[in-house]
């Protein structure tokens, strides 16, 4: 990663990282994902995939993560491979968050103000389909990541629809706001607009927007470096009490606190 990437990322919230992986190993991401029973239409631990687990120590993979927040960076248990069979016609509504949990004043507070250091947890996506070309890829709010996010509406933020291509990575912070399934509009695909406005046009006149691809699959890794926030976030993720996903709750209540 160059100094100019650095520091995209340092002002921006996420930065896109192209041809990372061959396109022979796209196809064998989707091959080994699909292949794992239960991965339809629901998010499933990489650790419980075993041919898709070791990318988890991926150097490519570890490099981005260290480079970006530091030497320290480190997995910690969130990793998925995520599938979704859309009906024709039919699609998931976007929502703008950010996934940063965990503040000094409470475990399960989501209501981050402005730190004076960089917020310590991010994820690396990789996206399965062609997200430049066609609708379902990733919108953030560039920036984001810097301003008191304790309330906010959409309006007042600028929007980028992520243009990543099969083999991209796309490395964002946990505390950059971003929302699922982007819509891109067939006349201006590169304007984006925010997910209310999507979701209004779309129920109207869904022809405006290019289609989405009947699979989107993606792959989800986590990272954070060693420091207080990230051991807040790490613990809301275990206990917190709307987290039905096993993995780290069930990794943490086995005993896997000790290695953490």
């Amino acid at each position: 990663i160059t100094q100019r990437e650095l520091d995209v990322f340092k002002r921006d919230g996420f930065l896109l990282l192209k041809n990372v992986f061959s396109a022979e190993e796209m196809s064998a991401f989707s091959r080994k994902g699909r292949s794992h029973p239960g991965t339809n239409n629901a998010g499933t631990s990489l650790t419980l995939i075993p041919e898709l687990a070791p990318l988890i120590g991926d150097d490519r993979i570890l490099t981005m993560a260290k480079e970006i927040l530091g030497p320290s960076a480190s997995f910690f248990f969130e990793a998925n491979y995520i599938h979704y069979a859309f009906n024709p016609g039919g699609r998931i509504k976007g929502h703008l968050h950010h996934d940063g949990k965990g503040t000094p004043d409470h475990l399960f507070n989501r209501l981050h103000q402005t730190f004076a250091e960089p917020y310590p947890v991010m994820r690396i996506g990789i996206y399965m389909q062609d997200t430049a070309s066609q609708s379902g890829g990733l919108k953030v709010c560039p920036g984001s990541h810097l301003q008191d996010t304790s309330t906010f509406s959409e309006g007042q933020f600028s929007f980028f629809d992520v243009p990543s291509e099969p083999g991209d990575a796309v490395c964002f912070c946990l505390r950059t706001l971003h929302s699922p399934f982007a819509l891109r509009r067939r006349h201006a695909p590169d304007d984006a607009l925010a997910p209310w406005e999507e979701n209004s046009l779309y129920a109207s006149q869904p022809d405006t927007f290019l289609p989405i691809p009947e699979q989107r699959e993606s792959i989800f890794i986590d990272f954070a470096e060693a420091q207080t926030l990230s051991d807040l976030h790490i613990k809301s993720r275990a206990i917190h009490a709307g987290n039905k996903k096993p993995g780290l709750s069930n990794f943490l209540k086995d005993g896997g606190l000790d290695t953490i």
